[in-house]
């Protein structure tokens, strides 16, 4: 958001660091997430004068700024639609989880990355304080694709099968029984049918009759959701490798990534995130980001991370706690507990943000 009056204010007292947001698709409201045009123009074409006006209008108003680039992989839509036919490009932000593992996508997108980031460090790298990377829903790596097939997703759950020596299946596990559970262990008392809450306009996923997940009844649904797992981070872990093939050593690299605290009815096994470990035990990753947990996020709260910090901790890896509360301006509905808004004016956001 060039808002560059306030970012005047935050330098004048004492903040020197911004955040430029590259991104070439909408957010989950329909709006531009950056008030700039979009970089990725046309197949493997780039118009760097956006990210060049970006730097220029914020150096003209904080001359002395320090930058974090903030990256956003998903590709613009004409691009998934020039593969509509095929179904070799599907939307990212949207069908994330199907699209992952597409050689097609992962090669468009690390090509679009490695020139953003080659620009960005010769012409900027020494403002640049680190590079942030994600895709998929509010880029943040989600898998939101309720663990549907797609070219890319069958081709990769029969290979991973396979390497295991495992039977090839021939399809991945239909939608209630990758959702099931075991009855024998703890009997829901949701009818055997999919529910859908309007109240919260989602589907709560309670099919059957089992909680619980055991491998004597649900060996198949257990190793799909592995798989996809697995194939997220390897998603998040291939797109590091690509950016430090073109960033100095020196530059600082990180991702949003390892989400496993979170409301229940909406984050569980099949949102992509479990197999967090390997990523943060990647040596090409600085630094994590992640919210605050939403259910703490009341005066008064815990405050928690969404992620298992300590875990980050261990590994000496850097993590930047965003704070990304709604406040009284908000017009997005309440989520949690009835209200997700717990501050009413100007002067609760400041003492709740404090």
């Amino acid at each position: 958001m060039p808002e560059f009056e306030v970012m005047k204010k935050f330098r004048s007292m004492g903040i020197d660091t911004f955040t430029l947001m590259f991104s070439n698709g909408l957010n989950s409201v329909g709006s531009p997430y950056t008030k700039y045009q979009p970089v990725w123009v046309w197949e493997k074409e780039y118009d760097m004068a956006i990210v060049d006006k970006q730097f220029q209008d914020l150096f003209a108003a904080v001359p002395d700024a320090k930058v974090i680039c903030y990256i956003d992989l998903n590709p613009p839509s004409w691009w998934s639609k020039r593969g509509y036919v095929s179904r070799n490009r599907l939307e990212s932000y949207t069908d994330s989880g199907m699209t992952y593992g597409s050689n097609v996508w992962r090669e468009d997108v690390a090509h679009y990355f490695q020139a953003l980031l080659k620009h960005l460090n010769e012409k900027y790298g020494d403002r640049i304080e680190a590079y942030l990377y994600a895709a998929g829903p509010t880029t943040e790596w989600f898998d939101r694709s309720l663990g549907t097939e797609s070219n890319s997703r069958i081709a990769g759950w029969r290979k991973w099968n396979f390497v295991r020596g495992k039977p090839i299946p021939d399809d991945i596990p239909p939608f209630v029984k990758r959702y099931a559970g075991d009855a024998d262990v703890i009997p829901s008392k949701i009818p055997n049918k999919l529910i859908f809450d309007t109240d919260k306009g989602a589907f709560l996923y309670k099919v059957r009759d089992g909680l619980i997940r055991t491998p004597e009844k649900c060996a198949e649904s257990l190793d799909y959701w592995r798989f996809t797992n697995e194939e997220v981070a390897n998603t998040v872990l291939y797109m590091a490798k690509k950016a430090r093939e073109v960033l100095p050593e020196s530059a600082r690299l990180g991702t949003m990534f390892g989400y496993t605290v979170f409301q229940g009815y909406l984050f569980h096994a099949s949102q992509g995130h479990l197999d967090y470990e390997r990523v943060f035990d990647s040596p090409d990753l600085d630094m994590i980001v992640a919210p605050s947990c939403y259910l703490d996020r009341r005066m008064g709260g815990g405050g928690g991370s969404m992620i298992p910090a300590i875990s980050l901790h261990r590994r000496g890896l850097r993590m930047l706690d965003t704070c990304d509360h709604r406040t009284f301006t908000s017009r997005l509905p309440s989520r949690v507990g009835g209200s997700d808004q717990p501050w009413k004016n100007g002067a609760e956001v400041a003492a709740g943000i404090k």
